[in-house]
């Protein structure tokens, strides 16, 4: 599914519309990364580094935030 994981917003709506139909969430697999240009640290702009923080560390942070909420409602339905 489509989403910028560095912006939350998208995160959240990705979240709910996976949810939305099952009404659970079974697992995550934070797959999303980008890869900074290959280049020295001087070379790398600050703007290189920063893409590469926000999707590669916020946008793992931000997908858990909003998944692991809907992990235990899988526990709940089995438990019915």
């Amino acid at each position: 599914m489509p989403c910028d994981v560095a912006d939350p917003e998208q995160v959240q709506a990705m979240v709910r519309k996976i949810v939305e139909p099952f009404d659970k969430l079974d697992v995550l697999v934070n797959n999303a990364g980008v890869r900074a240009s290959i280049s020295t640290i001087e070379d790398l702009s600050e703007q290189e580094w920063q893409q590469t923080f926000d999707v590669d560390a916020k946008g793992s942070w931000l997908c858990a935030k909003y998944a692991i909420p809907e992990m235990p409602k899988r526990a709940a339905v089995r438990s019915s």
